[in-house]
């Protein structure tokens, strides 16, 4: 388990690492299937440099506000048996040319249902949520959030000049259309987030002119929006010195 510093109270991440197991190699051919379907959904971005790039040519129209959320605990509240009924019924029904659906999903289930490790002296099998560590841990997760969104937010592209997600992190930018109605169009689109067919809690932020999103300070200046780099209160800027060991 990981320590996640920069929260408080501290919080740990559970990792497992899968290299070198029986379904390692397995873990890494479904990585690269899933992965071709995951890049082709709406709110996918590849990077921080990539989002960056889109946001420098926006051209914003009046009313824009910033927005993130934030999932909590993603990978471990992610409902297997769902997840790989909604993405198997989605890949049968897209029908994307290098994908071998039967067989991937059938890889997905082995790697997802035969997470086996130990801990001391103990051996565990994991019962629910994603297989922490396994390659394809962020596409599975992209994939599977994915379907929700394909399905609500179309609801609100009025509303949403831009909408992104990395894994567990989006970032959007809200416009105001009627002032009158948008306190209750935005509790919906915060409600939608959060539906329960899916499982996953979503910490969305208020509405804000400036945010903080990935290694990224976005702020909205005038009609344009503006990013610089953002660091954690808990980076302590410890460089390696140059008459270091290290190779």
């Amino acid at each position: 388990a990981t320590m996640k510093v920069h929260k408080q109270p501290l919080n740990p991440r559970p990792i497992v690492s899968c290299s070198c197991s029986l379904l390692a190699a397995l873990g890494v051919w479904v990585d690269d299937k899933l992965q071709k379907a995951a890049r082709t959904q709406g709110s996918y971005f590849k990077s921080s440099f990539d989002l960056k790039k889109e946001l420098s040519a926006l051209t914003l129209p009046p009313g824009c506000f910033l927005f993130t959320a934030d999932a909590e605990s993603m990978y471990t509240n992610i409902p297997t048996d769902r997840a790989l009924l909604f993405i198997g019924r989605y890949l049968r029904r897209e029908r994307f040319p290098d994908i071998p659906v039967e067989a991937l999903m059938e890889a997905l289930q082995l790697v997802m249902k035969n997470n086996i490790f130990t801990f001391g002296d103990t051996i565990w099998k994991q019962r629910t949520g994603t297989a922490m560590g396994t390659p394809p841990a962020p596409p599975w997760a992209t994939l599977y959030y994915a379907l929700h969104e394909n399905d609500f937010l179309p609801r609100f592209e009025d509303n949403l000049p831009l909408y992104r997600r990395f894994i567990d992190d989006v970032f959007g930018i809200w416009r105001v259309i009627d002032h009158a109605t948008n306190d209750t169009t935005w509790n919906s689109f915060k409600c939608m987030m959060n539906h329960e067919a899916y499982q996953l809690k979503w910490i969305v932020s208020d509405l804000d002119t400036k945010v903080d999103f990935m290694d990224l300070t976005i702020s909205i200046h005038g009609d344009r929006l503006h990013t610089t780099l953002f660091e954690k209160p808990s980076n302590l800027h410890l460089y390696i010195p140059s008459h270091s060991c290290h190779p």
